[in-house]
């Protein structure tokens, strides 16, 4: 989760989105104590994300601008429908449970003077912990329940927006909420507070409509990237000048919008991790190749289902969003980079019925998926180099002098915001082995940098790094 540093302060705090649909928070005591080794951990009660009782499909968090807490989440009830709900401090509207204590001392305000300044939910959550510790030294201790209670959470939608569909997978899910179609993931940009969202399209069926006996299959996977703005909503004239009651200022809506869309085709050779994923292909090839092609379908056994039948896919950023990564059931990894997902490498492992879900590095010029190998009965680490990626050698020089600008922009944001950069050297001297870049060129690149920098305070900063 990403944390503007303006409302919200560096402290640890963990947002579970469950697949029941509530959300529910934990956090390590802040400011840390100076005579505690260990740090308290405290928790919220779940809110409701209010999607129905079937719950989620996927789901993640992130911090806006504003210092507001967004949870993006898709409704098992309606697949195809990502929504955006606010994470806000009490009980709301009175639908939830109210706070509940075992002493008689008043409940904290909702804005406590102590924390002005920072975000709300940030300030309420201090606020309880203040509270809690000064029950705790009085020796009131409260108990597992009283505390699960103690601090509620309301949740309200803000923004929605419909992905896209097949029309076989819509009539599929309108059936019976299976796992067979819809959105299967989700994930915020880290670097845009909420107003970017990556999605991952599952395009398939429960049963097959050729076949009864044949299991479920997968016929496609799609990529998107959704982009929001605020925008002036228009009324109709008949509902009058709605500046009037609004302070003079115009509604505004938010709007999602696709700038991204791929189409990925599965693949189901699944005997080797050395067998290469299918590559993209465009909409038009997938729409029409994938209702008659049957080899170009994933088909699971019904006995040999994965285990948690709602995540098929998984959606990994790196720490600055400028590389993503999707995971797909039974070994599939693509890795993209840029905000227009272009990509840089795809490859098969193979994971059995799970997800291989790849980490990137401190600068992610490099990620990792480790699984075990039930077959040879051994844990596999498997590292590929994301920037510069493997080309082919007729691009290598036409692509030289962008990748090295690459390197050297990745070494000084690693210094701009104090991570190791080991990666980027490793993955520098790999790419020049492979004759992609040549180091000499890298380091002109980074000397460049240096000696442009606007004061000679910030090259006393950056200098010794640059040159150890």
């Amino acid at each position: 989760m990403f944390f503007p540093p303006a409302r919200w302060p560096n402290f640890l705090c963990v947002c579970s989105v469950f697949s029941s649909g509530s959300v529910q928070l934990h956090w390590s005591q802040w400011p840390p104590s100076k005579n505690d080794t260990t740090p308290k951990w405290f928790c919220t009660s779940k809110g409701l994300l209010g999607c129905g009782p079937s719950g989620i499909m996927a789901g993640d968090a992130i911090i806006t601008d504003s210092g507001a807490m967004h949870v993006a989440g898709v409704p098992i009830v309606n697949p195809s429908t990502i929504v955006v709900w606010e994470v806000t401090p009490g009980p709301g509207n009175g639908f939830q449970v109210a706070p509940k204590t075992s002493t008689t001392c008043a409940v904290p305000p909702l804005s406590p003077p102590n924390w002005a300044g920072f975000a709300p939910l940030a300030a309420y959550l201090f606020s309880w912990q203040d509270y809690l510790l000064s029950e705790a030294k009085q020796g009131k201790k409260q108990t597992d329940q009283n505390l699960l209670d103690a601090v509620p959470l309301y949740c309200s939608p803000v923004s929605n927006f419909s992905a896209y569909v097949s029309p076989e997978a819509a009539a599929q899910s309108a059936a019976t909420t299976t796992w067979g179609s819809g959105v299967t993931a989700v994930a915020f940009d880290p670097t845009r507070a909420g107003s970017v969202i990556a999605v991952v399209i599952v395009e398939g069926q429960y049963m097959s409509p050729y076949d009864p006996d044949e299991g479920p299959s997968i016929t496609g996977w799609r990529v998107q990237r959704w982009e929001s703005s605020l925008q002036h909503v228009v009324l109709h004239p008949i509902f009058g000048n709605p500046t009037s009651s609004m302070g003079g200022q115009s509604p505004m809506q938010t709007v999602w919008q696709s700038k991204v869309d791929l189409s990925i085709t599965p693949t189901n050779d699944f005997k080797s991790h050395q067998s290469p994923a299918t590559g993209m292909t465009s909409d038009v090839q997938k729409v029409s190749e994938a209702g008659s092609d049957k080899s170009t379908r994933v088909n699971f056994d019904p006995f040999d289902l994965p285990s948690d039948v709602r995540t098929l896919a998984r959606v990994v950023y790196s720490a600055h969003g400028g590389e993503i990564a999707i995971a797909f059931l039974r070994g599939g990894v693509h890795v993209f980079s840029g905000p227009n997902f272009t990509p840089v490498d795809n490859y098969q492992i193979n994971v059995g019925s799970a997800i291989a879900a790849p980490a990137f590095s401190s600068t992610s010029c490099c990620s990792a998926s480790v699984w075990h190998d039930s077959s040879k009965n051994c844990t596999i680490l498997r590292i590929i180099r994301v920037l510069p990626p493997s080309i082919p050698i007729s691009q290598v020089k036409a692509n030289s002098s962008t990748w090295e600008r690459a390197i050297a922009e990745r070494f000084w944001w690693s210094l701009l915001v104090g991570v190791d950069w080991w990666d980027a050297v490793g993955c520098t001297q790999s790419a020049a082995e492979d004759g992609i870049v040549s180091l000499n060129s890298v380091i002109a690149v980074l000397d460049a940098d240096f000696h442009s920098l606007p004061s000679i305070q910030h090259r006393q900063q950056y200098g010794p790094v640059c040159y150890c």
